[in-house]
């Protein structure tokens, strides 16, 4: 379950930056249709939920793992936000807080973890729960609903129209719905079937439930909720006339209901009813080239956000310790440094290998074919090896603590080398 949750947490953490880059870019659309903002926020339901091993230079995430599955078994946990300053401040604490000490089987931060977990999975419980309990009251509430005419059903027991169901979906109608809003009613809720959106917003729903414990992701499902019925209006306004616009904004007015946060259904005037009757009665269509603007910059920002940092240097951990030695084991061969430049180099070239922050597979076992080792010893602590295998494609760390998860090399070349010149070097001691 840990695993599972720093999973969540860390798409969390990625998604954080999306959304508040999508809260500002619906400031710049304002002109755009609505559409685009829709499209937007489902760049950020991609973001929540999958597993996106991309990684582009134009990447604007400044992290792409904040927690590290290794933190668990660390002797020193920390965590990687991207920025370095916030880095300075913040893993001293944590580092201080959840530090190994090596008399008990397991880790403070494997408690922490393991609590936040149960937290965390109560919490999407109760939400999902309160969902289902909805949703069969709405059925009890349509149970006496009368078929007016293909999926139109009429209904004493609701007091705005909506749509219900997702592989068979109904529209709902008030019985006392003014005939003279109908069309109106029935123009949005097709619009709203045709586009799917009575599957996207319990997709939506259900993201929420997932990363309910963060502010920022209840934010983006508010808007995400009014964009989508903004865009639905547009939709049916698009060739309107001022005549059919303001008929439109009047039916808005009629079926307004109480607002509330819901995962499900689509109401006809549940969202921004204000802002929408205002949008409607404003409607005008949007040129060309806004709409060009707009896809581009939502293109623009799937590929900073969609995509992760191209790695991570392979630091030292224990780079606040004095460094007095190190081997390197190649093919058979060792090489030891104890002083000079050839130990610094081997210290430095350390910055420069880049390494994925998701891990290549969940094994930790140390008997991992390790071709390839550089261990560098320190004045205190224990000694670090970097395992790399004989293509110099895939690295793990054994700090004395546990092994690391194995991750990718970007730059195998640049380890191989490494290897390769120490190995041409002359044997025995430096």
């Amino acid at each position: 379950m840990e695993t599972v949750f720093l999973y969540v947490l860390n798409q969390n953490a990625a998604a954080s930056w999306l959304i508040l880059a999508v809260v500002l870019l619906r400031l710049a659309l304002k002109k755009a249709p609505k559409k685009y903002c829709c499209a937007l926020w489902a760049l950020v339901g991609v973001r929540l939920l999958l597993p996106l091993g991309l990684t582009s230079r134009w990447s604007l995430l400044p992290s792409a793992q904040l927690v590290s599955p290794d933190m668990l078994y660390a002797k020193n946990p920390t965590v990687d936000t991207g920025v370095s300053s916030l880095n300075a401040l913040v893993n001293p604490i944590v580092s201080h807080s959840l530090a190994a000490d090596g008399l008990t089987s397991v880790n403070p931060a494997q408690i922490l973890s393991f609590l936040a977990g149960c937290l965390w999975m109560a919490g999407m419980a109760a939400m999902l729960l309160w969902a289902l309990v909805s949703c069969l009251l709405l059925c009890r509430k349509t149970a006496q609903a009368v078929c007016l005419r293909d999926n139109i059903w009429l209904c004493d027991r609701v007091a705005a129209p909506f749509i219900f169901g997702i592989f068979r979906p109904r529209i709902i109608l008030p019985s006392d719905l003014p005939e003279s809003d109908m069309t109106y009613v029935l123009a949005h809720e097709r619009a709203h079937l045709q586009r799917g959106d009575h599957i996207a917003k319990p997709l939506g729903f259900g993201l929420l439930a997932l990363h309910w414990f963060n502010p920022l992701v209840w934010l983006a499902y508010c808007l995400f909720c009014r964009d989508l019925e903004l865009s639905c209006d547009e939709r049916v306004l698009l060739d309107a006339d001022t005549a059919y616009r303001k008929s439109y904004a009047g039916a808005l007015i009629d079926c307004s209901a109480p607002r509330h946060m819901s995962a499900y259904p689509l109401a006809f005037g549940e969202v921004g009813v204000k802002a929408r009757v205002m949008a409607a009665l404003h409607y005008k269509k949007p040129t060309w080239w806004v709409g060009a603007s707009a896809l581009a910059v939502c293109a623009l920002t799937a590929v900073c956000f969609l995509t992760s940092p191209t790695g991570s240097p392979l630091q030292d951990a224990s780079a606040d310790n004095a460094c007095i030695s190190a081997t390197v084991e190649s093919q058979g061969n060792r090489y030891d440094m104890t002083a000079g430049a050839s130990l610094e180099y081997a210290q430095e070239w350390l910055s420069y290998v880049r390494v994925g922050r998701a891990a290549v597979s969940p094994d930790r076992s140390e008997s991992r074919a390790a071709e390839n080792t550089l261990t560098l010893y320190y004045a205190k602590g224990n000694p670090i090896s970097y395992h790399f295998n004989r293509a110099c494609t895939q690295v793990w760390v054994e700090d004395g603590v546990k092994p690391t998860l194995t991750r990718t090399v970007y730059n195998p070349e640049l380890v191989r080398q490494f290897f390769q010149s120490r190995i041409e070097a002359p044997a025995g001691p430096e």
